[in-house]
């Protein structure tokens, strides 16, 4: 067991270290944290994923089992200007460590898309994952 602990940590660093994080934030705006993944931004014609996180800040008293970050996978639809989860779990430490305690949707199941309206951090982040946007 000693053996395989620095070969993990070793691992789960490196996993965190090949990320490329980029926070977004919306002027004045107090809710959670949100980052993406600029990494795994990836075009397939229109269609753009990616990785991103969400933080829960908004607990009182976490239980144990309570989730206080979010991850998922999502597309983004550039020429209609809609995004969908396509999988999602759920995690008790901050920024999708600690252990999962829900899992949603995958691509065989993607979530039903949702429109991008104009101003707020939905916006950022589709102009950051579809820079070609001309709104």
């Amino acid at each position: 067991m000693k053996k395989i602990l620095p070969l993990l940590l070793i691992a789960i660093s490196a996993d965190a270290s090949a990320a490329d994080w980029e926070r977004i934030d919306r002027a004045g705006d107090a809710s959670s944290p949100k980052f993406i993944d600029t990494k795994t931004i990836r075009q397939t014609g229109p269609m753009n994923t990616m990785r991103r996180v969400w933080e829960v800040t908004n607990l009182s008293k976490p239980a144990s089992n309570t989730a206080r970050s979010i991850k998922n996978h999502v597309e983004y639809d550039c020429k209609d200007r809609r995004v969908r989860v396509l999988d999602e779990s759920f995690f008790t430490e901050h920024f999708a460590q600690g252990d999962a305690v829900a899992a949603a949707a995958s691509e065989a199941n993607a979530g039903s898309w949702s429109e991008i309206a104009t101003g707020g951090e939905r916006e950022a982040i589709f102009k950051r994952v579809c820079p070609s946007d001309d709104s």
